[in-house]
């Protein structure tokens, strides 16, 4: 599964997905912080 292309994962605006072997990572843009918990980049 790929999270990323299947919009399962990192949804906020600011976030980048990338995926990863059975598995994915959240970034953000800028000096932005990734909460997993929340799903949203502070």
């Amino acid at each position: 599964v790929d999270e990323c292309k299947e919009k399962l994962a990192c949804q906020c605006s600011e976030c980048k997905c990338k995926n990863t072997w059975g598995s994915y990572e959240c970034s953000c843009s800028g000096d932005l912080l990734y909460m997993k918990e929340h799903d949203a980049c502070i």
